[in-house]
């Protein structure tokens, strides 16, 4: 909680969290273990709380509803990108977001 503290009180912006200790990729669900992750983060600012690492469906985004204002996705993005055929990236990619996002 310290440390939380300590770079709280350094953060200017936004609070970037990650769901995990290790390597970013897709997960199947969010580690339920992040949400007192937030909880704690929460006492220690008024920022906005960014969370990451693993966010791949809409599931994942509804879940932090009420714990954090942000979800960042990059692994499943890029996969979505590199999947489709060159002509199709940019529609793939919007369709993904929109889906997300709940639209």
């Amino acid at each position: 909680d310290e440390r939380i503290e300590e770079a709280c009180a350094l953060a200017e912006g936004f609070i970037y969290c990650v769901t995990v200790t290790g390597v970013t990729g897709a997960r199947r669900e969010v580690p339920t273990n992040v949400f007192g992750l937030l909880d704690r983060i929460r006492k220690h600012t008024t920022l906005p709380i960014a969370v990451g690492f693993g966010i791949s469906e809409r599931e994942h985004v509804e879940s932090l509803t009420g714990h954090a204002q942000a979800a960042v996705v990059g692994s499943a993005l890029i996969n979505v990108i590199h999947s489709a055929p060159p002509d199709e990236r940019l529609r793939r990619a919007g369709d993904f977001i929109a889906k997300l996002a709940g639209r």
